[in-house]
């Protein structure tokens, strides 16, 4: 039996519906995989700059599994179904730094990898605690392999030694951004997906007490029993979040992929797909089913 929940504004969604329009984006994201990698030919003229297309291909293809996994985890409901939350959390940052990447052209692409050099190198030495607690693990490596690296980690390591982000911007920064290249759609859906999955997965992945309740579909003002089925429901509009916000993310990643290209037509097949969601999610709610985007879902 497929499962079904209802959107805040009470209209009803069809999960099993969401896992396989979840499915054809799937689809998508390895098409535009084998694209930016080289293997499949789309007609579309435009050569992706070396540092970008190695980025871009590694990013797009950790969403492609994360959808994948966090997908087949809500499928068994219940507890299952919390454990999905981290993971969109790490597929709609991702999708968030693949559209900013794409906004901010190969300059940004390389210092992402500058990023990923640094850290490696910084993570030969690590170092936890003080005093008779304190532990240090230090990796064997010859130091003229370290040395050559020094302008990465320069780069990336701050004039009190503490190691930077690959972007001083924060998320929200990132999407204003994203907004002045690829326009206010994009953005206000990532945003969308920003304020859905994302800061749940915080309290979760930091184990608080509020997390716990968050797992376990509780609110902290009743101690009260919770009906089985009652929690089932709960976990089944989870789940509803869990698909909206993994298909939000992905079309905007997709879209702004396309954009970038200057690609004519809908080479990533993402057009039917998109109509059917926002006919799936909004139902008879949205006068105009055409002109509605994923961000008034929320």
């Amino acid at each position: 039996m497929k499962r079904k929940t209802r959107t805040i504004s009470n209209s009803e969604i069809d999960n099993g519906e969401l896992v396989e329009l979840i499915e054809k984006q799937k689809k998508s994201i390895a098409l535009a995989i084998a694209f930016i990698t080289g293997n499949v030919d789309l007609n579309i003229d435009f050569k992706i700059p070396r540092n970008t297309g190695i980025v871009m291909s590694e990013m797009f293809l950790l969403v492609y599994q994360l959808v994948d996994d966090a997908v087949n985890l809500g499928k068994k409901g219940g507890l299952s179904t919390a454990s999905c939350i981290p993971i969109i959390r790490s597929v709609i940052e991702t999708c968030i730094n693949i559209t900013y990447i794409l906004a901010c052209g190969e300059e940004q692409a390389k210092k992402a990898m500058n990023h990923a050099i640094a850290r490696t190198i910084k993570g030969f030495d690590r170092e936890s605690g003080s005093g008779s607690h304190s532990i240090r693990v230090k990796r064997l490596v010859p130091d003229e392999f370290v040395k050559q690296f020094d302008d990465e980690v320069n780069e990336f390591t701050s004039k009190k030694g503490r190691a930077l982000n690959w972007t001083q911007l924060s998320v929200v920064q990132r999407i204003d951004e994203i907004a002045k290249v690829f326009g206010d759609e994009i953005a206000r859906n990532l945003n969308g997906v920003y304020i859905g999955s994302y800061s749940d997965s915080s309290e979760l992945i930091h184990g608080s007490f509020l997390g716990c309740l968050i797992a376990h579909v509780r609110e902290p003002f009743t101690n009260a029993t919770i009906d089985a089925t009652e929690t089932q429901l709960k976990y089944d509009k989870k789940f509803t979040g869990i698909l909206t916000d993994s298909f939000m993310s992905t079309s905007c990643a997709l879209r702004a992929l396309k954009m970038y290209l200057k690609a004519d037509g809908d080479p990533f097949s993402l057009e039917e797909n998109y109509s059917r969601f926002v006919e799936v999610v909004l139902g008879d709610d949205m006068p105009n089913k055409q002109q509605a985007s994923p961000g008034d879902l929320h």
